[in-house]
């Protein structure tokens, strides 16, 4: 039987509000004493939802995770504009927002479906000089970003009631949903940011196939652990690959063992599993 510090696989966890990513990496740790831990996309502090995890030799699967497509949903509040583009910045600029309508918003957002040439937030984790741009953010200095192409797949208006509306979108890897809250709030001609944002699935897994984090590190520090091999496609058009999945009992979170080889029988082609590990 493997020790605690030998696991590997994919851990797939909801991270809560008011954390970092990092914080959920850490979290994780503490419950496995050695054992080697990332995660293959941030989220902000005030994000919640899916974070995968990649644990033991499974961190070398990074790669594969880190170009999938991703879908959020999220509110934006109108009519202001934060030097975060969130509501946990200062707001640097009011602007009346009574008139908008749900048309016009819908209008704006069906001019942002497609390639989009996107400016990265300030306050976010990209390097610049070996140092993540949010130190420079916070410090005062300003610092020139290089504009990335990204792609939104999907963008719908869900609910408005205004200052506030609800979205979905579907967007390629390197996509900040903040920086595309920015675009509807020019758009729409009264600024924006984005007061909740949920992610919702990365390639084919879903926040429904999550752990809650305190649940999790509960599990590895009591057990039991499985350890399930399943076949599975990341994303469209690609060959299907042989991932561990890091399952755990079903008093320690949303989803049980069966279920969650159930929700990965939803995913893949040639579906297979093997438990390799109880602890």
């Amino acid at each position: 039987m493997q020790t605690q510090s030998r696991i590997s696989g994919v851990l797939l966890i909801d991270k809560p509000a008011s954390i970092t990513s990092f914080d959920v990496v850490r979290e994780i740790k503490r419950a496995i004493p050695g054992c080697k831990i990332g995660h293959t996309g941030t989220l902000d502090p005030l994000a919640t939802g899916l974070m995968i995890l990649l644990l033991g030799a499974a961190t070398k699967l990074a790669d594969r995770f880190l170009k999938l497509d991703k879908v959020y949903s999220f509110t934006i509040r109108l009519g202001q504009e934060t030097d975060t583009m969130d509501s946990t910045g200062t707001i640097l600029r009011e602007r009346d927002y009574s008139g908008i309508t749900e048309e016009a918003l819908r209008e704006v957002a069906r001019t942002l479906r497609g390639d989009q040439t996107q400016h990265p937030p300030l306050f976010s984790a990209i390097k610049h000089r070996g140092r993540p741009l949010y130190t420079y953010a916070r410090s005062g200095q300003t610092v020139e970003v290089k504009p990335r192409t990204v792609h939104i797949g999907e963008l719908s208006i869900d609910g408005f009631s205004p200052p506030y509306a609800d979205l979905t979108a579907k967007v390629s890897s390197g996509t900040y949903i903040r920086s595309l809250a920015k675009s509807i709030g020019d758009g729409i001609g009264c600024g924006a940011h984005v007061s909740a944002l949920r992610r919702l699935s990365v390639g084919g897994f879903s926040i429904g196939q999550a752990y809650r984090l305190d649940h999790a590190a509960r599990c590895f520090r009591q057990g039991p652990i499985d350890i399930v091999r399943a076949n599975v496609v990341l994303e469209t058009g690609r060959p299907a690959m042989d991932l561990e999945f890091i399952v755990l009992s079903p008093s320690c979170g949303r989803a049980g063992p069966e279920q969650t080889v159930n929700l990965l029988r939803n995913n893949d082609t040639g579906y297979e599993t093997n438990k390799l590990l109880k602890g």
